[in-house]
């Protein structure tokens, strides 16, 4: 719900037929003759949230979880936005990661370059602000999360000022969140916390071309990022040079790969878009 508001104040990443850099520039022009300027915006959006979490809310609750692995692109804007509410982030092996893409969203097929915001922008905006958010950021390896589950939730309990209630383990199961969107095979697939995915990613990166493009994007995250993540490059690397390979899967992967360059250069589902209003061509328009 965040994500309009906070970019709102950006100039770049959005394409829209209203013109987005102008009303960039117009609200940046109104805010400059607010008291307080851009803190004025922020307290607005804090108040709107605030205001809408309440209404969705139990009457008894004391939090309110609003949380999307977009929201790594505006971490710092959010921090800003509620600087006394705190912060948890849940970190997960990039390997991991990367073929969960691609078993969750694209049939494992190997298509990151479809997840760019997930896996290159967010991880440099949310590496960036956790030193902004100093100690009420509470972070967390997925991987500690499913072999020590008690131990690690008691940490998040403790961070939130909560008592610890061992039915939170126990009610696992039966806990549902609704709503359209979301990923649904681990909810489907597991009834308690389980550890089997740890190793699912090496089954997955068996092909030279996706092990080619893991070592990049190890290297390309780099030691700093990851060690603040929790993680060694080193001992990534050694984990996926084991991985034996399987050179007869490098084909369809390459013309995927070739098929992303173009996908990300032409951008085809804007072109589809305006050639589905050719015959509205008074609709047909350049996007700032």
């Amino acid at each position: 719900m965040l994500l309009p508001f906070l970019y709102a104040l950006r100039p770049d990443d959005v394409y829209a037929e209203y013109g987005h850099r102008v009303a960039v520039s117009a609200v940046a022009e109104f805010l400059d003759r607010l008291p307080d300027g851009v803190e004025d915006y922020r307290m607005a959006v804090r108040d709107l949230a605030t205001q809408l979490y309440t209404k969705a809310s139990y009457p008894s609750a004391r939090y309110f979880i609003d949380k999307t692995p977009r929201y790594a692109l505006v971490a710092e804007e959010l921090l800003a936005v509620f600087p006394n509410a705190p912060v948890i982030v849940l970190w997960r092996n990039p390997l991991s990661v990367v073929t969960s893409i691609a078993d969750s969203w694209t049939e494992g097929r190997w298509m990151p370059y479809l997840h760019k915001a997930d896996l290159f922008t967010s991880i440099e905006r949310l590496t960036a602000a956790a030193p902004v958010a100093g100690s009420r950021m509470l972070t967390l390896r997925y991987e500690d999360l499913v072999l020590r589950p008690e131990e690690e939730l008691r940490r998040v309990v403790d961070h939130l000022g909560l008592a610890w209630d061992p039915a939170v383990l126990a009610n696992f199961g039966s806990t549902r969140a609704t709503g359209v969107v979301g990923d649904r095979r681990g909810v489907q697939a597991y009834a308690t916390v389980s550890a089997d995915s740890l190793d699912r990613w090496k089954a997955s990166v068996s092909s030279p071309v996706r092990k080619r493009w893991c070592r990049r994007y190890l290297n390309w995250i780099g030691h700093e990022r990851l060690a603040m993540m929790g993680y060694d490059l080193l001992a990534l690397q050694a984990q996926l040079d084991a991985v034996p390979s399987r050179p007869l899967l490098a084909a369809p992967d390459a013309a995927l790969a070739l098929k992303g360059m173009l996908h990300n250069a032409l951008e085809p589902d804007i072109i589809k878009r305006k050639l589905r209003l050719l015959p509205h061509w008074h609709r047909v328009q350049s996007h700032s």
